[in-house]
């Protein structure tokens, strides 16, 4: 072959290169950042608080900024789209769980606000993004674990009340207030209250009949939705920043119980009539709590897993083996998600975000969170939201 021959072919071979990477490097000058990249507003959206950007890798203070810029590029992000827990993301734990972990976002310019709050908390320092705030959970005895981890890590002032009404003091002091009963949590000194209602589920058919003794009226679920909202006027605050709600710890005990009563077969799974029933009154829960609750932030608490599919949950009557399967787990939490985004809600998901630690260093017993998870990952969790939101969430248009 002559060397002019050869001479061309190299020539030939180095504009096609030429070309190739000319294209990549267009492509990629020309479009927004790969990860992180802004969903398009649309009317329902939540006006979030803006008055600080979100805190980087080297920094969790608040800036006077309303906007932030991607780090690699691309139109600014509104600081309320900012969530950290629906980012990439992991906790930084190495052979265990200790009370010092953090939750790590993989977006550099959204990392999360809450780190080291309950000592921050306990030092007295001032957090504005607390200040005047009120956060209620409609939920369960991991929601009153929760609170009254956050009052006794801060060391705040913490009292159980009546169900309707938080000036009403429970004063026995033979025995303790019963679980049902809201724990009302306040950090006095940034004027902060945090209150928790307890749900038995959506049971409306009185399923724990046989157990009355052991719980206190009303039992119906929609009942107790509206007795939360009488006893959350006697509060006298104005309406809550952030609203948390779960279900599913009772649904898998009421689900598995009425099966059980009806002689329906264990089952790995729950039927698609469950579901929908599920789905429905989930939804109408989240309808009534947006109708007296208009301006509020709901979030749904993400079921974490259970230690194991048979449970032990001091419901007195004796669970089958599959009653808290981790794929009955998972479909509501599937049904969960849907529900509160149709609904302009958010989703926090700490049941996937802990669900690959041994259970011996998340749970106290078979499903409550211990104390060094609720300290390093639970109570971030929440203070989260509340930090980040101020009261101004518009009404999905239509929802009822």
């Amino acid at each position: 072959m002559s060397f002019a021959r050869l001479q061309n072919k190299w020539l030939l071979v180095i504009a096609a290169n030429a070309i190739v990477f000319g294209g990549i490097a267009c492509y990629w000058l020309g479009t927004s950042a790969p990860f992180g990249t802004p969903r398009v507003p649309s009317s329902f959206i939540p006006k979030f608080d803006t008055s600080k950007n979100c805190p980087t890798l080297e920094s969790t203070s608040s800036v006077s900024s309303s906007t932030t810029t991607h780090p690699l590029g691309g139109p600014e992000v509104p600081d309320h789209y900012c969530d950290p827990y629906n980012e990439a993301g992991y906790f930084n734990a190495t052979d265990m769980v200790y009370p010092d972990i953090t939750y790590i976002s993989l977006n550099p310019s959204c990392q999360p606000l809450a780190r080291n709050i309950s000592a921050r908390i306990t030092a007295r320092e001032y957090i504005p993004d607390l200040v005047n705030k009120t956060m209620v959970f409609f939920g369960d005895s991991v929601d009153r674990y929760s609170v009254n981890h956050i009052c006794s890590s801060t060391n705040s002032f913490q009292k159980e009340t009546y169900q309707e009404d938080h000036n009403h003091l429970w004063t026995n002091k033979s025995r303790p207030a019963p679980n049902c009963f809201p724990r009302v949590c306040q950090m006095e000194y940034l004027n902060t209250t945090i209150v928790n209602y307890f749900m038995y589920g959506f049971d409306a058919s009185n399923v724990w009949e046989r157990q009355n003794d052991k719980f206190w009226e009303p039992v119906n679920w929609r009942d107790r939705v509206n007795l939360a909202f009488e006893g959350l006027k006697t509060l006298e605050r104005d309406e809550p920043q952030v609203t948390f709600i779960n279900a599913a710890l009772w649904e898998l005990a009421r689900f598995d119980r009425v099966a059980k009563l009806a002689g329906v077969p264990d089952s790995l799974s729950f039927s698609e009539a469950e579901l929908i029933e599920y789905r429905d009154s989930l939804t109408e829960m989240v309808g009534m709590i947006r109708k007296r609750l208009p301006r509020t932030r709901l979030v749904y608490r993400e079921s974490h897993f259970p230690k194991k599919p048979s449970a032990g949950y001091n419901l007195i009557d004796v669970p089958r083996p599959l009653r808290y399967s981790g794929q009955k787990v998972r479909q509501l939490n599937q049904v969960a998600y849907h529900v509160i985004k149709d609904a302009g809600g958010d989703y926090w998901p700490i049941g996937e975000l802990t669900h690959s630690f041994v259970p011996k260093q998340v749970l106290l017993d078979d499903v409550h969170p211990n104390r060094e998870a609720l300290r390093a990952m639970w109570v971030p969790g929440f203070l989260e939201y509340l930090m980040r939101t101020s009261l101004d969430y518009k009404i999905v248009p239509g929802f009822n």
